[in-house]
């Protein structure tokens, strides 16, 4: 039974970590879909369980905690980048420069309030310890894991500053939580007229394109050109396909059209009366 006892309590067993690890993930993944009136933390609760079973002495060794820890990071900032990747650079002509100056005010905001806390308390929580707070009130992971890279590179040697970051970031999750409610009844955001907006700009169909098919009745044009046709019209559309006496094909600028040819139209819908009262 030494196999049993070295999978449930041998911090240096790699099959004792990989069940670990899922234990706690996979208690967090249950947990966090239970809701609170209406309301989730989804995977902070991954958290809370890994602090539990801390708190029961279920760890691993220090340098694995290390890599683990680090390349959770690098995986998290990965798939961050490969989710905002494709309209990163186009968001920059749609209020890019304000949002990312709203950013940054909100990180130096962030600042003078830790170290007006710091100040405050007088010293009796160490400077380190507060970036852990700051980090763990705006649920900032991966920038926990820069302050802890630039702290291993001052030789720092104090207590872990995840320990306050892990304290905080509840209160964190929900404060954002509780603020984002407190929005909605504040300036009275009804959900149900939002999505009822969004809905609208969706099925609203001027712009969508229009299919019909017609025939050439209108005397004026006949013997004119495709193109003189839009001139007259003076409405955008695409004749796709033309069948003159039984014989279908593609028009282009100069194709002639008679009466009774049959046209294949695509047009927006705003303009489908327009050209059906100009050609037929």
């Amino acid at each position: 039974m030494s196999w049993l006892e070295s999978l449930l309590w041998d911090p240096a067993s790699v099959a004792h970590i990989v069940c670990l690890y899922a234990f706690v993930i996979s208690l967090g993944v249950l947990l966090g879909k239970i809701k609170f009136f209406g309301i989730s933390l989804g995977v902070t609760f991954v958290l809370f369980a890994g602090i539990l079973m801390g708190h029961f002495g279920f760890t691993a060794e220090t340098h694995i905690l290390h890599f683990l820890r680090e390349f959770g990071l690098i995986l998290f900032v990965f798939c961050i980048g490969l989710q905002v990747g494709p309209s990163f650079f186009s968001s920059f002509k749609k209020g890019g420069m304000t949002l990312n100056m709203l950013a940054v005010a909100i990180v130096v905001l962030s600042i003078v309030v830790t170290l007006a806390i710091y100040y405050l308390a007088n010293g009796r929580v160490e400077l380190p310890m507060m970036i852990g707070i700051l980090y763990g009130a705006v649920t900032n992971t991966p920038g926990l894991g820069a302050a802890q890279e630039a702290l291993n590179q001052l030789n720092y040697t104090g207590q872990p500053i995840a320990l306050g970051y892990a304290c905080a970031y509840p209160l964190g999750v929900i404060g954002i939580i509780g603020s984002i409610i407190a929005i909605r009844y504040i300036f009275r955001v009804s959900f149900t007229k939002e999505e009822e907006q969004i809905r609208t700009q969706d099925t609203d169909t001027k712009h969508k394109p229009h299919i019909m098919t017609l025939e050439v009745r209108n005397e004026s044009i006949n013997g004119k050109t495709l193109l003189q046709v839009k001139e007259f019209l003076g409405r955008p559309f695409v004749c796709s396909r033309l069948r003159h006496e039984g014989h279908v094909t593609i028009p282009n600028q100069e194709t002639v059209f008679y009466i009774g040819d049959q046209l294949f139209i695509v047009c927006s819908e705003e303009d489908a009366e327009a050209i059906t009262a100009f050609i037929g």
